[in-house]
């Protein structure tokens, strides 16, 4: 456990509180994961030492195999408040249940002078398999001793691991360590710390006399005396041990995707014999299949009407195709199949990388696109001959960007459609690239929505199939200066 505040109340006998509070000690860590609002004082953690309470009293050692012992009484009075043991968890370590655990974290001692000490971190897991461990060694998995305090309560000991052993010979002398942690000390007339329980050592067969263990538990800290502090008790030795596996499955090949799983490429230019100059291929590999897609590049209408912002042509924007790629040369990308569109390279046409899996895909966590960024991304695409979602695929807020705030003006009662003179803000992003000094105010910019205008109206919704919804009226009116909201695309089969 981790002090992160002080408190001066004496005589608490909380078995649970909020560590933030500061009535007792954080809990140390075990199998049961924390209960919000009940992380601190002195009732255990399971296999978790529990914490001093106030007023300094010492935590609790953790436990494994053996329990953890008491923390030691509060300030001066020498009352009942330390921390409560840290269980054992002997009746789960068996053959039949085939459980192994860290040790258990000990306590933190109370504290209300910033002097308290953490509890001690349990020890870990060690597993070997081999015919032979040759030369003379040592395996430590036990608890960590807690740090001293000074004026404030000692944190408790944190209980021995385990180390799991499947050895035929051994071909020297071993000592296997999972003894506990020692208490921390404290200052006179203050909490001390218990001692972390001892671990477990778990053999597929008797020890031999070449190797010896040490399974005791910590000792409890010392201000003068144990002032009702305990010591851990110690572990065990099994030696029935088999490492839990199941039966073989038959083989199913599974690709398992998550992320960003396509590569983009922004065309820079075009030549007439259909190879794309891009600003990047990496990502990229000859017979990969691809899409090509022009994002902007439509027309609208730029009157200072309501009209601003209708399209008036669509041009090449929206086209797309499936290719492959039969050439990389330098960045410049050559298609294998002659294309069916035309593009302009200034209408925003990007190239992305569609991944073909031969085998089962498993989406095993958020599958998503990288985000558009003016000139490629926002696509998602691959192929498989099947799929199983285990996960979300996700690309909110991956499409064209929003637009930007504009900087601060004053001015009242604008009901410009296409300014660019900072009266305004600007207009969302669509499929028409924005003209030079008309990206701001309220007109639509093709499926982008139209910026508020001053003072202070909202900005209109983009659009795609559905309308963009109208942005809220300028402060002064309540009637007026709205960003219109961007225009429907039509769609048909």
């Amino acid at each position: 456990g981790i002090n992160i505040a002080s408190g001066g109340n004496y005589n608490q006998l909380e078995y649970y509180s909020n560590k933030s509070t500061g009535d007792g000690g954080a809990k140390g860590e075990g199998v049961a994961a924390y209960i919000a609002g009940k992380n601190a004082s002195r009732g255990s953690q399971a296999n978790g030492g529990g914490g001093g309470d106030a007023h300094n009293a010492g935590g609790a050692g953790g436990g494994y195999f053996g329990a953890g012992g008491r923390g030691g009484n509060q300030y001066a009075y020498n009352t009942l408040t330390g921390g409560e043991p840290g269980r054992s968890l002997s009746s789960w370590l068996n053959a039949t249940e085939k459980r192994i655990f860290f040790g258990g974290g000990g306590g933190a001692g109370h504290q209300n002078n910033g002097a308290g000490s953490n509890g001690g971190q349990g020890g870990g897991i060690i597993y070997l398999k081999s015919a032979a461990m040759l030369g003379n060694s040592i395996l430590d998995a036990s608890g960590a001793t807690a740090t001293n305090a000074s004026i404030d309560g000692g944190g408790g000991g944190g209980a021995g691991g385990s180390i799991l052993l499947d050895v035929t010979t051994y071909g020297g002398e071993v000592n296997l360590k999972v003894s506990g942690g020692k208490g921390g000390d404290a200052a006179g007339a203050h909490g001390t710390g218990g001692g972390g329980g001892g671990g477990l050592v778990w053999s597929n067969g008797a020890l031999p006399v070449n190797v010896t263990t040490t399974l005791s538990g910590g000792n409890y800290g010392w201000n003068g005396s144990a002032w009702g502090a305990a010591a851990g008790t110690a572990g065990s030795v099994l030696t029935n041990f088999t490492l839990p596996i199941g039966t073989v499955q038959p083989a199913v090949p599974v690709t398992c995707i998550k992320g960003v799983i396509n590569s983009y490429a922004a065309v820079q230019k075009i030549c007439s014999d259909g190879i794309f100059g891009v600003d990047d291929v990496t990502g990229f590999a000859v017979g990969d299949k691809i899409i090509i897609i022009q994002m902007q590049g439509a027309t609208i209408d730029v009157t200072e009407t309501t009209a601003f912002g209708n399209v008036t042509a669509l041009n090449n924007a929206g086209k797309y195709e499936y290719n492959e790629i039969a050439q990389i040369n330098g960045k410049n990308i050559v298609p294998k199949y002659q294309l069916l569109n035309t593009y302009a390279a200034s209408g925003a046409v990007q190239i992305v990388r569609v991944p073909v899996y031969v085998n089962k895909v498993v989406v095993g966590g958020t599958l998503t696109a990288a985000a558009w960024n003016g000139s490629k991304g926002g696509i998602l695409a691959f192929e498989a001959p099947e799929i199983e979602m285990q996960a979300a695929i996700d690309l909110t807020g991956k499409g064209f960007r929003g637009g930007a705030d504009s900087p601060l003006e004053g001015s009242d009662n604008v009901l410009t459609y296409g300014g660019g003179s900072n009266t305004g803000g600007q207009k969302g992003e669509g499929i028409a690239k924005y003209v030079t000094g008309k990206h701001q105010n309220r007109g639509k910019q093709a499926n982008g929505g139209g910026g508020g205008n001053a003072h202070n109206a909202g900005g209109g919704g983009g659009s795609n199939a559905g309308a963009g919804g109208l942005g809220g009226a300028d402060y002064y009116n309540g009637t007026v200066g709205g960003g219109f909201g961007g225009a429907v695309l039509t769609y048909s089969n």
